[in-house]
């Protein structure tokens, strides 16, 4: 009776460990593949970004930012920002990611991301905040530096 009792004991508390670690595996599965998502379609906006900014479609650039930012980013001071930095690192070459922080919270989510410039005379850097918004990524804030 006992060694029934042992039994039984053993099974459900060994049943209970895997259920466990199933569950933990699974919401591993789940935070890993919405960071990736996050990452990955966050840094499609920051490339198109990039893209415009360094075509000089000023226009096209702005739309990536978000309502709010497109206030602060007018077209005037992306091209004003941009010429500044390209006068510093000269004619922006090409960019890799260096960095990336995603964050989720009661305010949101929200993907930082860090980019070394190669410019023609030089190396620069710039730091994109993107913001989940209504479902697509969207710049609210943009930082140059040499």
């Amino acid at each position: 009776m006992a060694n029934s009792r042992l039994w039984v004991w053993l099974s459900v508390s060994i049943g209970i460990a895997v259920l466990l670690c199933v569950a933990c595996g699974i919401g591993a599965w789940l935070v890993v593949r919405s960071t990736r998502q996050s990452l990955t379609t966050g840094e499609q906006t920051a490339q198109q970004l990039l893209q415009a900014l360094q075509h000089h479609r000023w226009q096209a650039a702005q739309q990536s930012f978000t309502v709010q930012a497109r206030t602060r980013y007018t077209v005037g001071v992306l091209r004003q920002r941009w010429q500044v930095l390209e006068q510093a690192i000269g004619t922006v070459r090409g960019w890799a990611r260096t960095d990336f922080r995603v964050y989720a919270g009661t305010s949101g989510q929200r993907v930082d991301l860090r980019y070394r410039l190669e410019g023609a005379r030089g190396v620069g850097m710039v730091q994109i905040r993107l913001r989940w918004v209504s479902g697509q990524w969207l710049v609210e804030e943009l930082e140059f530096g040499w």
